[in-house]
């Protein structure tokens, strides 16, 4: 049945209980659930939750007016008993006796007593969007959906499966043992108990078997995917009634429009303000974009095929493999005063590409200068782990003490995947003051590890970012750029 016939069978039968229905009406409803078992279903579902109402409120509520209305609608009760079963015919009855005040744009509300089939646990900046169930926190959640605009929020089964939706994802709670991902990018921790567990998507059955799994659903390309964290699930996959094992490392995915499902294994899960008014409050803004600055991310392995040139990626992985660090060139010549004393860098964050919000806590980042000026010479384009100035190749955080220096530091929260960072970099100043080749390099890292290998790739705008500004240093005081 259509949601729209669904809507339509219940405003008939609030109107029903409530006196108002007409004769067309109540002859459509008696039709409907006489030769409709999901209208007949609806009607009983709906009688059940009428019926729970009315005990709350206590049956000495009802009225001779109410007992009136029992009467006129009794024909309607005989043809009801002899096409349906006498139970929905016991909750007819029920219903006539105890009308609902209730106004029928509530009607979708869950009764107090449905099961509740798991609680919100946690989230992070979280901002919801159209909810049939309540987004606050350890509440109880039972059949509905939520649609997660921004942040993340973490959702745990009565069963012990603990499922993390990671925004923009709408999510489907079904029962306790499965869900169905109607949009974006949601992560599932299953324990032993709950196997079974199944994170459907529109097009997949996904059964878990003991694992950690994520889905991904692309709800305007129509697209969906699989990937194995740990352990293993079973997809089903129902135009083709293609079914199989999926181990660690192993992808299923669906194009729109497809009859088949395409397997593969991969490396590291893959998945954009203008720039500031110059003459605002005095500032002289340099961004890597200007003159001989420049930009490079480098990364300690698979640098083919996990690199984007304009984007500026940060990483502390678990275990050393794909970290990435980035580096700033800013041309400093074009300053008109190099006795600034109030410095800051501001970074552009955009979604990442790469990996999961889900696995990687509130971030710090550390912010290094290069002290060295023999060391600046080095080229966007040539620039890799083994060759990028002071870099510790041994460490995801680290640069060489003897040829850089801290100059600032900052924090991402948990499940911010977009925003603006504005860094306090004062102490470049005297670096500054001392510079004798024009050129500046800031060095960004991420202090803090991913608690998975699949954690989410911190993500930056570049020089040639679509709709964001590059980096830039922002020197506050009278300043005259240079012309």
């Amino acid at each position: 049945m259509k949601d729209s016939q669904q809507l339509h069978l219940a405003q008939i039968y609030e109107k029903l209980i409530n006196d108002e229905a007409s004769v067309e009406e109540i002859e459509e409803f008696e039709q409907a659930i006489m030769n409709d078992p999901d209208a007949l279903e609806l009607y009983q579902d709906l009688s059940n939750q009428h019926s729970y109402l009315q005990s709350n409120k206590g049956k000495d509520a009802v009225t001779t007016t109410q007992a009136r209305r029992s009467k006129k609608l009794k024909s309607t009760i005989t043809t009801l008993v002899a096409y349906t079963s006498v139970a929905a015919a016991v909750v007819l009855g029920m219903m006539l006796l105890f009308p609902s005040n209730k106004p029928s744009n509530q009607l979708a509300d869950k009764p107090n007593n449905a099961p509740s089939y798991a609680t919100l646990s946690s989230s992070s900046l979280a901002q919801w969007g159209q909810c049939s169930l309540p987004t606050q926190l350890n509440e109880k959640l039972a059949q509905g959906n939520l649609e997660l605009l921004k942040g993340t929020a973490t959702l745990t089964f009565d069963s012990g499966a603990m499922v993390t939706l990671e925004a923009p994802a709408e999510i489907e709670i079904v029962s306790g043992m499965k869900a169905i991902v109607r949009h974006g990018r949601v992560v599932a921790d299953v324990p032993k108990a709950a196997i079974g567990f199944r994170l459907d998507t529109p097009d997949m059955e996904v059964k878990d078997l003991g694992t950690v799994f994520a889905v991904s659903v692309d709800r305007n390309k129509g697209e969906s995917q699989v990937d194995v964290l740990d352990g293993e699930v079973e997809i089903f996959h129902q135009p083709s009634q293609d079914r199989k094992l999926l181990l660690v490392k192993q992808r299923a995915s669906v194009a729109q429009n497809s009859d088949t499902v395409e397997y593969s294994t991969y490396g590291e899960i893959t998945r954009p303000n203008n720039t500031l008014d110059a003459n605002k409050h005095n500032q002289e803004i340099i961004s890597t974009a200007d003159g001989k600055g420049g930009h490079a991310s480098i990364i300690s392995d698979h640098a083919s095929t996990h690199l984007y040139p304009n984007l500026l990626q940060a990483k502390h992985s678990v275990n050393g493999s794909y970290s990435r660090k980035f580096y700033l060139k800013f041309d400093i010549s074009q300053l008109s005063n190099k006795n600034s004393k109030q410095i800051s860098l501001q970074l552009n964050q955009v979604r990442s590409p790469y990996g999961f919000a889900s696995f990687v806590p509130d971030c710090e980042f550390r912010v290094y200068a290069l002290t060295d000026e023999s060391m600046e010479n080095w080229d966007p384009k040539t620039l890799t782990w083994k060759n990028a100035p002071a870099n510790l190749q041994k460490s995801g955080s680290l640069l060489d003490e003897k040829h850089s220096t801290l100059v600032g530091s900052f924090s991402i929260p948990r499940g911010q995947q977009e925003g603006v960072c504005n860094i306090d970099c004062s102490t470049l100043s005297e670096l500054i003051k001392q510079d004798t080749n024009g050129s500046l390099t800031l060095v960004v890292a991420r202090k803090t590890r991913e608690t998975r290998m699949e954690g989410l790739v911190h993500t930056f705008a570049g020089n040639e970012t679509k709709d964001a500004a590059p980096p830039q240093l922002i020197f506050s005081g009278n300043h005259s750029p240079k012309k």
